[in-house]
């Protein structure tokens, strides 16, 4: 008969959730790129994609001017061997490129809506989009806010002070502010995501007070992500985030992708929103919180599939270790006041949190345009509150 060492019994009761590398999650970054996002393609690139790269830095102008259409339509279609030889990072640089231009084609402001996207851009996005994992070609979350930053000073801390973007629609500095606000979020919920590993780890080994310290800290990443949430109005007018670039990141709804049939003959696919981020699903998950099935439910599971795959994993890891080790289930079996009250904790700041988002959605959206969709197309106020007062519902203490 084997015997396994104490070490490696150990070892082999690790969650899977602790495995961050596997899902590309950083102690220090959370989902954000272990890298800084690449805004340059360096001065030995092929020209064609030096082009490419000028004409991402010049967006804000074309659109300005009504000039970005003309141009699209007469680019040439760059060849895919071009792409090939590039680095992971390299390819995300020209993702986010053709998701702008595309959306800025779709979307220009004071022109009427267009029904296709011309082959010079849809070819080559469709085919990096699927290369890096990603199901839909569309400027999503990922594109817009994950990988869409530089530091001023690159030895200074990822934060709102010491960041720029590297692309954009406007150039007015409200839209780099809204940007950068959900940039320090995603950094600052670092800690929370590795702590929702620590988290189902506990629970497996029954370690109380392991559990604890993981609680506290989801706590306290979320009382910091609040803090960043609250200066969104700082930069941010809700004047010029309605009509002037929040229109670029709307939904696509019947647009047809020039030379790339096996999208279908005419696709719709959700804008860029803040329900493609991936934190706020995964602690919920962590966390036990259950939401009633309803359009909304349906609509955030939706929103998996505009996530960077190793983000949707991990979810869905998190998923199953809650199925076999319910969170909730096991707070209650162990009755420790302490226990509870730091859970209950972690529920009120993601209260706090859904509650400060409701709020912005009202001023920058509901007071501002006549219809009551977001980005992604949902009638956000009825289901945010939703979200709200089941989050409330799930403390335990009170």
């Amino acid at each position: 008969m084997k015997y396994s060492s104490p070490r490696r019994r150990r070892v082999s009761r690790l969650v899977s959730t602790l495995s961050f590398d596997t899902f590309q999650i950083s102690r220090e970054r959370g989902f954000l790129p272990d890298k800084d996002p690449t805004w340059t393609f360096g001065g030995d690139a092929d020209p064609r994609l030096k082009h490419l790269e000028s004409l991402g830095k010049e967006l804000p102008e074309l659109l300005e001017r009504g000039r970005l259409r003309p141009i699209i339509n007469r680019l040439d279609l760059i060849p895919p061997d071009i792409f090939e030889v590039l680095e992971n990072d390299e390819l995300i640089m020209a993702a986010r490129i053709y998701a702008f231009l595309i959306s800025g084609y779709v979307h220009q402001v004071g022109k009427s809506k267009v029904s296709e996207i011309p082959r010079s851009v849809a070819v080559p996005f469709s085919r990096i989009s699927k290369r890096l994992g990603r199901k839909y070609p569309i400027l999503s979350y990922d594109l817009y806010c994950l990988n869409n930053w530089r530091r001023v000073d690159p030895k200074g801390p990822i934060s709102l002070e010491n960041m720029d973007t590297i692309q954009k629609f406007v150039r007015l500095k409200d839209e780099p502010w809204f940007i950068l606000v959900h940039t320090e979020i995603e950094r600052k919920a670092a800690p929370a995501l590795t702590a929702a590993g620590r988290i189902q780890q506990s629970v497996a080994t029954k370690d109380a007070p392991g559990l604890k310290s993981a609680l506290d800290a989801v706590s306290r990443a979320l009382s910091d992500m609040i803090s960043t949430l609250r200066r969104m109005p700082e930069g941010n007018s809700p004047e010029v985030y309605a009509f002037s670039f929040r229109p670029y990141i709307q939904m696509f709804q019947d647009i047809q992708y020039g030379g790339v049939p096996e999208l279908g003959h005419m696709p719709t696919f959700r804008g860029e929103t803040g329900a493609q981020s991936s934190i706020v699903p995964s602690l919920d998950v962590a966390l036990g919180v259950k939401h009633q099935r309803t359009g909304l439910t349906d609509y955030v599971k939706d929103m998996r599939n505009y996530m960077p795959k190793p983000h949707r994993e991990f979810i869905r890891a998190l998923e199953e270790n809650e199925r076999l080790r319910p969170l909730r289930k096991h707070l209650l079996k162990l009755a420790k006041d302490d226990l509870n009250r730091s859970y209950d904790s972690c529920l009120q700041k993601m209260l706090q949190f859904r509650e400060k988002h409701l709020e912005f959605a009202v001023t920058y959206i509901q007071n501002k345009v006549p219809d009551d969709s977001g980005t992604g197309g949902t009638p956000f106020m009825k289901w945010l509150a939703q979200l709200r007062d089941e989050t409330e519902k799930h403390k335990i203490a009170n």
